[in-house]
């Protein structure tokens, strides 16, 4: 029978301490299972994981006590034998009754510290490039690293990303991966996966009738258009004679039979009518793509095969309102139990287009003179 419990290792962390090794496996610490409520969400869109717990005791838990856990503490929760999070504990709190004593523990994976916190530096004009290892550099800044998923696509040229003072760290990592058209997330180590959409099918998915408990499927024609035209004007024509004409690019979304017409309007840049078509096309199906939410609780936290469901993951469905040959990306997952439930775990789905990133424009070194000057400090490693 494979195992699901739940559990929390903890370990306060001591002035200096680098969460970056001792603590992304904890191996000493206290570990508390015996939940009586869970709410784990991992998810395939944003970052970071979040989690709920919370279990009863005899009495009422002090500090003193073999187990307490505090705000700040380092933490990895498990499932079974399986890593989902390593993070820290954001808030706990007690509850006292007569007979019943309640304890919460509520946290997030390690990559809140990118999200809330801003990136600093020391250099007097830095920036940064749209690579992988600009990408690691940033990270390092948080005691974070990066894990690809498959091949990441390299650009043609690694254009600059200028930093500004009060903008988080996510913000950066948000255009780097959007340039490399991959998905960011974090794994259960608390570092950052970069992965293209859908890069894996589970074993078993939802299916009415066997697995699933409750299902919702939303069909949505808000944001959808049946024409999206990327306009691409080139500002160069005010002010030369030879300049070539402004470009529109237009792509249609057939589930749309109104005359419903959406203009997207496009800087000018080195790749012109080519980025036009492909922004034009990306709007269409993305919108398109989210036009349908499939929700689902099914009656376990893991697949036919014992994986518990990730993320990113093509799950097959058999649900009604959901055609057999429409491919379902998993966006997120929230594995939960209570005594009212019992075991269950709620996915969003949707079509797998609806994941892929905003495509953006690629400079090239023509196009950088005068972007990032002579006296400007690069970061990248």
């Amino acid at each position: 029978m494979t195992d699901n419990t739940v559990s929390i290792t903890v370990a306060t962390p001591s002035a200096g301490a680098n969460s970056s090794t001792s603590d992304i496996v904890v191996t000493a610490g206290t570990k508390l299972a015996g939940w009586t409520q869970v709410s784990i969400t991992l998810r395939a869109e944003g970052f970071p994981p979040t989690f709920h717990i919370a279990a009863a005791s005899s009495a009422p838990m002090k500090r003193d006590d073999a187990g307490f856990i505090t705000p700040g503490d380092h933490c990895s929760i498990n499932i079974g034998n399986d890593l989902v999070i390593t993070g820290y504990v954001s808030e706990t709190s007690g509850e006292t009754e007569a007979t019943d004593h309640r304890i919460d523990v509520i946290g997030r994976g390690k990559t809140q510290d990118l999200v809330d916190g801003e990136i600093t530096w020391k250099e007097s004009m830095p920036y940064f490039f749209s690579s992988v290892e600009s990408l690691r550099t940033i990270l390092s800044y948080y005691n974070l690293g990066v894990i690809t998923h498959g091949d990441i696509p390299a650009l043609p040229f690694e254009y600059p990303i200028l930093l500004d003072y009060g903008t988080p760290g996510a913000e950066y990592v948000n255009q780097i991966t959007r340039s490399l058209g991959v998905l960011a997330y974090e794994g259960p180590t608390g570092d950052l996966i970069l992965a293209t959409a859908g890069d894996v099918t589970a074993a078993s998915g939802a299916s009415y009738g066997v697995n699933v408990l409750t299902c919702s499927v939303t069909n949505s024609m808000e944001g959808r258009f049946s024409e999206i035209v990327a306009c691409y004007f080139r500002t160069r024509q005010f002010f030369a004679t030879d300049a070539e004409p402004n470009f529109f690019a237009t792509a249609t979304d057939p589930g749309v039979t109104r005359h419903r017409v959406k203009h997207v309007f496009l800087q000018d840049g080195p790749q012109g009518e080519d980025f036009a078509k492909k922004m034009a096309v990306w709007e269409a199906a993305r919108r398109a793509a989210r036009g349908k939410l499939v929700r689902v609780t099914v009656d376990s936290w893991r697949d036919s095969a014992g994986t518990l469901w990730t993320p990113n993951t093509i799950i097959p469905v058999n649900l009604p309102g959901v055609s057999p040959d429409e491919v379902m990306c998993l966006s997120e997952v929230t594995f939960q139990y209570d005594d009212a439930g019992g075991t269950r775990a709620e996915l969003l789905l949707m079509a797998k287009a609806g994941f892929v990133p905003e495509p953006v424009q690629i400079l090239t070194n023509a196009n950088l003179q005068g972007v990032v000057g002579a006296g400007a400090t690069a970061v990248q490693q």
